[in-house]
C-alpha cells in the first residue's frame, strides 16, 4: 500500500519530483510482489496532477503497456455505491 507518494504542492510544481516518484515506483514496487498475477498494489492519494503516480499508471494502462484494475473513490461518497473487485465487494454509503 502506498499512501500519498508525493506532496500536492510538489506534484503541481515539479516535473522532476513527479518523474522521480513514477520512476521509483516502476523500478521498485512491482518487483517486490510475491505473486504479480494475484497480488495487488493500493495507492491512496489525492489527485493533484495529470502525471502524478495514479495518472502515470492510468496512462500506462490506457496505452496498453500495463494491465491494471482502477478503483477510484472520492474521499466523500457522492452517492451509495457498490464496487465489485476480484478481492470482494466494497459498499459505500453517501
Amino acid at each position: 500500500m502506498i499512501d500519498d507518494p508525493i506532496k500536492p504542492d510538489e506534484a503541481d510544481k515539479s516535473a522532476v519530483i513527479r518523474d522521480g516518484v513514477n520512476s521509483r515506483f516502476s523500478n521498485t514496487v512491482p518487483s517486490r510482489l510475491f505473486n504479480p498475477e494475484s497480488d495487488c498494489i493500493i495507492i491512496v492519494q489525492q489527485r493533484t496532477h495529470d502525471d502524478d503516480l495514479s495518472g502515470f499508471l492510468i496512462n500506462k494502462m490506457n496505452d496498453g503497456r500495463e494491465k491494471r484494475e482502477v478503483l477510484s473513490m472520492p474521499a466523500i461518497a457522492e452517492r451509495d455505491e457498490t464496487f465489485e473487485t476480484r478481492y470482494g465487494t466494497i459498499e459505500r454509503k453517501q
